[in-house]
C-alpha cells in the first residue's frame, strides 16, 4: 500500500512537471512567433516583462518543496541584481557603459524591476542544469555561471534590437561577459551550498526555451 502511495505521488509530481513544461513553451512559442512577426512585435515586446515575471511564477510553484527557503534567496538575488545593474548602469564600472531602454517597464536606479526578476530566474534555472553532475560545488558553480554567460552571449544583440538596453557606440564589450561571470559565480555556488536546487526538470525546461527563444531571435 505505502509503494503504491509513493508511485502515485511520484505520477502526480511529474504530471505537474509536464503541466508547467507545457504552459511555459507556449507562452514561449508564443512570443518567439509574435516577435519573429513585424506586425505583432510591438505588441509581443511589450509584454516581455509579464513573460519574465510569469516565467519565475512557473518556477515558483513548479518546486516541490522549500518554497519558502527558495523565495527569500529568489529575492536575495532580486535585490543583488538591482544593484550590480545599478552600479553598471550609473557608473560603467560593471558591465561597461549601457542605459536601459523604456520597453522593460518601471525602474529603479535606472534599472528595470524585473532585471532583478531575471537575475534569479537564470540562477536557478543553470544552476539545475549542473547540479547532478559528478563534480565538487566549486566546478559546478563555475559550469553554472558559464552557463548563464553564455545565455547572456545570446540575449544581449537581441535585447539591444528591441530596445531592452543599449550599450555606448553599440559595441557589447568582453567585459560584460567577464562581470556576468564572476558576479553570479558566488549565486551559484550558494544557491547550491544551501541545498535550494531540485531534481526538476522545470527550470531545465526554462533555460533550454530561454535559449531557443534568443537563438532563435538573433537571425529573424
Amino acid at each position: 500500500m505505502t509503494k503504491n502511495k509513493a508511485s502515485f505521488e511520484l505520477k502526480d509530481l511529474l504530471k505537474m512537471e509536464i503541466f508547467w513544461i507545457v504552459l511555459i513553451t507556449i507562452f514561449f512559442a508564443v512570443g518567439t512567433i509574435g516577435i519573429a512577426l513585424p506586425e505583432y512585435r510591438d505588441n509581443l515586446v511589450r509584454l516581455s516583462s509579464f513573460h519574465l515575471l510569469l516565467t519565475f511564477i512557473v518556477l515558483y510553484y513548479s518546486r516541490k518543496d522549500k518554497k519558502d527557503k527558495f523565495f527569500l534567496f529568489a529575492f536575495l538575488i532580486f535585490v543583488l541584481g538591482i544593484l550590480v545593474e545599478s552600479i553598471g548602469t550609473n557608473t560603467g564600472i560593471l558591465f561597461g557603459d549601457y542605459k536601459y531602454g523604456t520597453t522593460l517597464g518601471a525602474k529603479v536606479f535606472g534599472v528595470p524591476l524585473i532585471i532583478g526578476v531575471n537575475w534569479a530566474t537564470m540562477v536557478v534555472c543553470s544552476s539545475t542544469l549542473v547540479y547532478r553532475l559528478k563534480l565538487n560545488l566549486i566546478w559546478k558553480s563555475v559550469l553554472a555561471a558559464i552557463l548563464m554567460t553564455s545565455l547572456d552571449f545570446l540575449i544581449e544583440p537581441v535585447a539591444v534590437k528591441l530596445d531592452f538596453w543599449s550599450w555606448a557606440g553599440g559595441e557589447i564589450p568582453i567585459y560584460n561577459y567577464i562581470c556576468w561571470f564572476v558576479i553570479s559565480l558566488p549565486m551559484h555556488y550558494f544557491y547550491m551550498k544551501w541545498n535550494l536546487v531540485e531534481n526538476n526538470s522545470v527550470p531545465k525546461a526554462v533555460f533550454i526555451l530561454l535559449a531557443i527563444f534568443f537563438l532563435v531571435l538573433n537571425f529573424v
